[in-house]
């Protein structure tokens, strides 16, 4: 099993950023997913899209999982903690 991150969303918008994270929880095959055990989205809002903020947000959304998934890989898209606003 793994957990797989998303943040999308790092617009600004009236002077903040919304961002919207997808936390998964799943069981994988080398070339497909083979069960989803897990989905959770959560959202905040923040002055700008800093690495400090990003991974605050990641870590407060991964939190979110339920005991029985803790110690599990975390697996997050190429260049997300960049701090790339689009």
């Amino acid at each position: 099993m793994i957990v797989v991150c998303d943040i999308s969303g790092r617009h600004a918008i009236d002077g903040h950023y919304l961002m919207v994270c997808s936390v998964v929880v799943c069981e994988v095959e080398p070339t497909y997913v083979a069960k989803v055990l897990y989905i959770n989205i959560s959202s905040t809002t923040s002055k700008e899209p800093t690495l400090r903020n990003i991974s605050d947000f990641l870590r407060e959304s991964i939190s979110s999982l339920p005991n029985a998934y803790g110690g599990l890989d975390i697996v997050i898209e190429r260049g997300e903690l960049f701090g790339i606003d689009e």
